[in-house]
C-alpha cells in the first residue's frame, strides 16, 4: 500500500527539504527557545536545572545548539569554564547567581567591632561599638539594637571598617562617619564624626563600590577608576611617598578596577582583565609577594617592610572578587575557585606561608560547587557558593582557643584551613542565639518544625564575628560570633556559636517609620 504518494516518505532527504522552515521562522524559534531557557533558569535552582536538562532531550539540544554561547557568558564577557558532567544550564545558573551577588554583596558588612546592614527598603542599620561615632547616631555610645543613621536616604552599599563606616546611596552620594584622625572619612581634615556627612569630593564621580579598612578608604567608580584616602604610612594607599590623604585622590594606575578591598594595613584590587593588585604592609605574606620583592622598602614608622604602589600578583586564573583583612588576602576566580595567601597554620606547630599560586584551592567543598564570594575576618574566612550555601574555616589564631563562635559551627572543633558548612536556619520559638534552648530540644521532630533552612545571598566577616543575609527572606540577616559591644544586635551573656536572626523585621521597620 502506498499511503504517502502525495509526498516523500517521512525521514527522507526530500521530506527534510520540504519541511525546512523559513529563515524567519527559524530565528523566531531560536529566540523563543532562548527566552524559555531564560525563564526556566531564573526560577529553578541548580539541581532542578540539571535534572531538567538530563530529562528533556529537546531542551538540551536547544541549549547546545544556539543558546550556549549566548547564555553561559558571564556579565564581564568571560565564559565560565565547563566542568565534566556539567550542563550549560548549570553554568548559566552560576553566572546568574554571581550577578545577583554583585547587587547583594554590599548590603551587609561586619566591621572590627560593629555591624552595618541595609534593609530591603534601602534603610541603613548599624549596631555594636559606637565609641568612635561609627554608628552615625550623633553620639559615642554602644548600641545593641539596630539604629537608623540615615532615615531619609536610600542606601545601596555599606562598608564597615575598623572604627568608621562608609555608605553609598542610590543617588550616588557617599556618606562617611566615625573615627577620622587619619583622613579616612575623606572630608579634607582629620576630624571624627558621629553623624553621616556627604563626601563632596566624590560628588558626580559615579561611585559604585566602597571599602573601609583599618584607617583608609577605597572608592571605585562605575568606569573603573579608584580613589583613595586615609592612612598611607604602610603603603596601603598605593600612593608612593605619601603618609596621609585626607581628601579622596585618584589612583594613577593603567588598569580598570572592578573590585576593591581595604584591609587593616594593606589594599587589594581586581582589574577588568582579572589581575590582582596589592600594596601595603608586606609582612605575613598577605600581599602575595615575598619579602625580597623589588618594590619592597621600609615603612614609616620603620621596622616593617612595605610596597607603596599597587603591584600585580601572578595568579593561575583570572579573578573576579577579592577580600583583604588583617593577616590574609583571599580571592575568587572566574571559574569559581578560591585562593588565600597570608599566615596560616601548617602541618607542624610552626606557622607556614601559603602564596596565591601554589596553594591548594577549593579544598573541602562538594564536587561541582563554585565559590562566588569570599569574606575574611581577623582569623577566619567565609565562603558563599553558587548553591547559596555558606562555609567557614579557621585561617589562624595566634592565641589558640577552644571555641571559635565566628565560624557558626556550634561546639564542633574546627578543622584548620578546611571549609565546613554553616547551617542558616530560622527558629520561631526559642530565643535567638540561645544555645541552651537549642540543646534542650530533645525531639528530632521538634527541631525540624522549628527550624527553616535558608539560603544566603551575601556574606561578610568582621574581626571576630560573621554576617550573612538570606536569599529567600529579604530582610533576614544572620549574625554569629563574639557578642561584645552589642555587634550581634542582641543582649547575649555569651558569644553565639550558631547563626541567629538579627531581631528586626520588615514589618516592625515599617511601623517604626510610620510612627
Amino acid at each position: 500500500p502506498r499511503k504517502r504518494e502525495r509526498g516523500p516518505m517521512r525521514g527522507t532527504a526530500a521530506s527534510r527539504t520540504a519541511a525546512k522552515p523559513s529563515e524567519g521562522r527559524l530565528d523566531r524559534f531560536k529566540e523563543s527557545s532562548e527566552d524559555a531557557i531564560h525563564c526556566i533558569a531564573l526560577k529553578l535552582d541548580v539541581q532542578s536545572l540539571h535534572r531538567l536538562a538530563c530529562c528533556s532531550r529537546m531542551l538540551r539540544a536547544a541549549v547546545t545548539r544556539a543558546a550556549v554561547a549566548l547564555l553561559i557568558e558571564s556579565e564581564d564577557g568571560i565564559t565560565l569554564a565547563p566542568r565534566e558532567g556539567e550542563t550549560a544550564l548549570m553554568r548559566l545558573h552560576t553566572s546568574r547567581v554571581r550577578r545577583e551577588l554583585r547587587a547583594a554583596r554590599g548590603r551587609v558588612s561586619g566591621g572590627a567591632r560593629h555591624t552595618a546592614m541595609i534593609s530591603s527598603q534601602g534603610e541603613l542599620l548599624t549596631f555594636g561599638h559606637g565609641v568612635s561615632g561609627e554608628l552615625g547616631m550623633g553620639n559615642f555610645e554602644n548600641q545593641s539594637s539596630p539604629q537608623r543613621p540615615l532615615p531619609h536616604v536610600t542606601a545601596v552599599v555599606v562598608s564597615a571598617g575598623f572604627d568608621f563606616t562608609i555608605c553609598l546611596t542610590l543617588s550616588g552620594d557617599v556618606y562617611t562617619f566615625g573615627h577620622g584622625s587619619s583622613g579616612q572619612l575623606g572630608h579634607g581634615d582629620q576630624r571624627s564624626l558621629s553623624s553621616p556627612v556627604c563626601v563632596t569630593a566624590l560628588s558626580g564621580r559615579g561611585v559604585s563600590l566602597v571599602s573601609a579598612g583599618g584607617a583608609h578608604s577605597l572608592f571605585v567608580s562605575a568606569d573603573g577608576r579608584c580613589h583613595v584616602c586615609g592612612d598611607g604610612r604602610y603603603g596601603q594607599l598605593g600612593v608612593n611617598e605619601v603618609l596621609r590623604v585626607s581628601k579622596p585622590r585618584l589612583l594613577d594606575i593603567p588598569y580598570v578596577v572592578t573590585d576593591a578591598s581595604a584591609g587593616h594595613l594593606h589594599s587589594a584590587l581586581v582589574t577588568e582583565c582579572g589581575k590582582l593588585l596589592t600594596c601595603g604592609d608586606l609582612s605575613e605574606g598577605k600581599l602575595c609577594h615575598s619579602e625580597d620583592h623589588p618594590l619592597a622598602e621600609q615603612s614609616l614608622p620603620p621596622g616593617i617592610s612595605r610596597i607603596a604602589q599597587f603591584s600585580p600578583v601572578e595568579t593561575e586564573a583570572p579573578l573576579v572578587q577579592v577580600s583583604a583583612a588583617v593577616r590574609h588576602t583571599a580571592a575568587v576566580s572566574r571559574c569559581g575557585r578560591y585562593f588565600v595567601c597570608g599566615q596560616f597554620y601548617g602541618d607542624t606547630p610552626t606557622l607556614s606561608f601559603l602564596q596565591l599560586g601554589p596553594m591548594e584551592p577549593s579544598r573541602g567543598l562538594p564536587l561541582g560547587e563554585r565559590v562566588i564570594q569570599v569574606a575574611l575576618g581577623a582569623h577566619h574566612a567565609l565562603l558563599l557558593t553558587d548553591r547559596q550555601q555558606v562555609y567557614s574555616f579557621l585561617c589562624d589564631d595566634p592565641r589558640p582557643r577552644k571555641r571559635y563562635p565566628q565560624l557558626g559551627q556550634g561546639r564542633d572543633e574546627p578543622q584548620r584551613n578546611l571549609p565546613k558548612p554553616v547551617q542558616l536556619s530560622q527558629q520561631e520559638e526559642s530565643a535567638p542565639g540561645d544555645e541552651a534552648a537549642v540543646k534542650e530540644e530533645t525531639s528530632k521532630e521538634a527541631k525540624e518544625t522549628q527550624r527553616v533552612s535558608l539560603r544566603a545571598s551575601a556574606i561578610s566577616a568582621g574581626q571576630n564575628h560573621s554576617v550573612a543575609s538570606s536569599a529567600t527572606h529579604g530582610d533576614t540577616v544572620f549574625v554569629f560570633g563574639s557578642h561584645k559591644y552589642g555587634r550581634l544586635a542582641h543582649e547575649l551573656d555569651a558569644s553565639a556559636s550558631y547563626p541567629f536572626v538579627v531581631p528586626y523585621s520588615s514589618t516592625s521597620l515599617r511601623i517604626t517609620l510610620q510612627s
